[in-house]
């Protein structure tokens, strides 16, 4: 059964402006099969962030929002830039349950990113190796030194 999706209104994006750090207060967060959908104070769409896109969606603290509120500061890491919210919450074990849901159900979605991928420097000299190896063998082989 797939989660049902999050619609919040109210939350804060987390910023640095000239003076420091800034709480933008009206902004709305969509989390649901397509990603993550930010919506400007005027509705708008501000910024889509598709599963394929993201890192990791992770609630990473509780805290308060700047009116003395309950809240969880949430997290969506992309692979060139992360997005950080304040959103209000009466119930926060409830969203981050929920949260966790939606980024455990989506977290395996479509191939790595290129940036994403690792090769092991172990495999990649253990290659190298052997492609050395076979070259050798071909080398010797056909200067007559190595019968094969």
């Amino acid at each position: 059964m797939a989660a049902l999706p999050i619609s919040i209104a109210g939350a804060y994006l987390l910023t640095t402006g000239p003076e420091g750090p800034v709480a933008l207060p009206g902004i709305g967060l969509t989390i649901d099969q397509i990603g993550v959908t930010v919506l400007k104070p005027d509705g708008q769409v501000g910024a889509v962030m598709s599963w394929t896109e993201l890192v990791s969606l992770d609630t990473t603290e509780r805290s308060r929002t700047p009116d003395g509120r309950p809240a969880v500061v949430v997290l969506a890491r992309g692979a060139s830039k992360d997005h950080r919210f304040v959103v209000p919450s009466a119930e926060p074990a409830e969203l981050e349950a929920a949260i966790s849901s939606w980024s455990a159900l989506c977290s395996d979605r479509g191939a790595p990113v290129a940036s994403q991928r690792r090769v092991s420097p172990v495999l990649v000299g253990l290659l190298a190796i052997v492609v050395a190896g076979a070259v050798a063998v071909l080398l010797l082989a056909s200067a007559g030194v190595l019968k094969l």
